[in-house]
């Protein structure tokens, strides 16, 4: 990704830090959970922002994925900002998403589920 302030190519560290939320974070919390729990309890579809935002029952969907990993997430998918929680204290995506690959046993990177 690149950044349009500095014009500079952005890592995969640096891209972890950039904000997100919405239907498009949550779209690709779909996208990270189909992948990570292929072929187990939980399993949700893939989808993009806009089936997040205009389809009903896929947010529900992502967050019933969620909770078969410990995590209680609370998807905004028209607004601002996802949350999660980890035995009731709020978490950053990231510490979610860390906290659902040890869970799994196994460890994706962006570029595994992001296509």
């Amino acid at each position: 990704m690149k950044n349009v302030m500095t014009n500079e190519i952005l890592k995969e560290e640096q891209l972890e830090q950039v904000a997100g939320g919405g239907c498009d974070q949550t779209a690709m919390d779909s996208r990270f959970l189909n992948v990570l729990l292929r072929g187990r309890e939980g399993q949700c579809d893939r989808y993009g922002s806009f089936k997040v935002f205009f389809c009903v029952g896929v947010v529900d969907e992502i967050e019933k994925a969620w909770k078969s990993v410990g995590i209680d997430a609370k998807l905004d998918y028209a607004g601002y900002q996802n949350r999660y929680y980890l035995d009731g204290k709020l978490i950053s995506c990231d510490q979610a998403y860390d906290h659902a690959q040890e869970v799994v046993g196994k460890t994706l990177r962006r570029y595994d589920y992001n296509y």
